[in-house]
């Protein structure tokens, strides 16, 4: 939008977990019995990761699925994180 003019000012529209909700559903009822169920999926997984390391995404860059575990407590996948920055660890 720059190239067309539009000036940035530091403003941006809040996101809340609400929001990653309501767009990770929607890529499910997209991706539901048709061709696009794998594009659906993965930009799902990609949302919410990014929404798990707080918007980083040279943490996620770094994400292989090899790297993925599961969590049999919380049924759900994790992965550790290393923060580029400071290196400290967190599990998302």
């Amino acid at each position: 939008m720059l190239d067309l003019g539009e000036e940035m000012d530091g403003s941006a529209v809040h996101l809340y977990i609400e929001h990653v909700i309501e767009v990770s559903r929607q890529y499910v009822l997209s991706g539901e019995g048709g061709s696009n169920a794998r594009e659906s999926a993965e930009r799902k997984f990609a949302i919410k990761c990014l929404w798990r390391v707080v918007g980083r995404s040279g943490e996620v860059a770094c994400f292989t699925w090899d790297a993925l575990k599961w969590d049999i407590h919380f049924k759900s996948m994790f992965i550790e994180v290393l923060y580029l920055i400071n290196f400290l660890r967190q599990y998302t």
